[in-house]
């Protein structure tokens, strides 16, 4: 059965731009892996070839089972199976876009759809492989970004429940809690 090649990455708005500086960092999903795993394939067409996973990172691109990232158990599952295998590690990563190919307000917490070649990009300028100017001109090769408002609100859902459960834990030892400061009236 063939496997839909999947042409874009899923990107979150961090920090919108500003007049001084128009450009807007966003973030992606990354895996990383530090410790020998063996196991893994890899495939390029009709071509495997096994290997052992060692400080390789992997940009995320979609949820396991399903091609956006459109509920918050999408979402959640991807983290969950990570965070579950030995070795693997979940982070965000951050690169910048200009802001002129985003259609319309910018707001924190928004899910693009990046193409893997203005991705790549995007990493090139980030990781200071090209300047500015040259990053802006290569943009301007390639449509606007597509707005996701599924995985906007997926996202969205996530982090609101990440939150809640972090605060319901909180304090994980009472002990070690800080204390809250007894401030007086000095009139």
């Amino acid at each position: 059965m063939a496997q839909l090649q999947i042409t874009d990455v899923p990107i979150l708005v961090e920090t919108p731009s500003r007049g001084y500086f128009p450009m807007v960092r966003c973030s992606y999903i990354y895996i990383e892996c530090d410790d020998p795993l063996p196991g893994w394939s890899i495939g390029f067409g009709n071509v495997f070839a096994r290997f052992s996973l060692l400080e390789l990172v992997g940009i995320v691109q979609q949820p396991i089972g399903a091609d956006r990232f459109n509920s918050y158990n999408l979402v959640d599952g991807l983290f969950e199976w990570i965070e579950g295998q030995a070795s693997l590690l979940v982070n965000f990563g951050d690169i910048w876009m200009p802001n002129f190919l985003f259609k319309g307000p910018v707001h924190v917490g928004q899910v693009y759809r990046a193409s893997n070649e203005l991705f790549r990009q995007a990493f090139r300028f980030r990781n200071g492989q090209q300047d500015q100017e040259q990053f802006e001109r290569h943009c301007k090769e390639f449509p606007p970004l597509e707005f996701s408002p599924l995985e906007t609100n997926a996202f969205e859902e996530w982090v609101e429940k990440q939150f809640t459960f972090a605060d319901e834990r909180y304090p994980k030892n009472r002990d070690l809690q800080l204390r809250e400061r007894q401030w007086h009236d000095r009139s």
